[in-house]
């Protein structure tokens, strides 16, 4: 845990995007970490984790500084990232 509270990893392929790799840092508060561990009160990680980064990565360096960390979920699949002039043009 980080002094100012707990950061959660999620990674994903890219679809389309040999090699990329994507990684969303959120972060809990301390606060809600405490309550969280304590059990004391129901904290829902999805509602009071706050998004604290974006890394893009090359998917061999990511495989190489995380090796058997890495933990891959049954529902598991790339997602699909927009490039930003698409997606602009998408709500024209």
């Amino acid at each position: 845990m980080r002094p100012d509270g707990f950061a959660l990893f999620n990674a994903y392929e890219v679809e389309g995007a040999p090699g990329l790799v994507v990684t969303f840092v959120t972060k809990l508060s301390r606060k809600d970490d405490e309550r969280l561990r304590t059990g004391k009160t129901n904290v829902d990680i999805n509602r009071a984790a706050r998004l604290d980064a974006i890394i893009l990565a090359d998917a061999g360096y990511v495989d190489k500084i995380w090796d058997d960390a890495k933990l891959r979920g049954k529902a598991y699949k790339p997602i699909q990232w927009e490039p930003p002039g698409q997606a602009g043009l998408a709500f024209r």
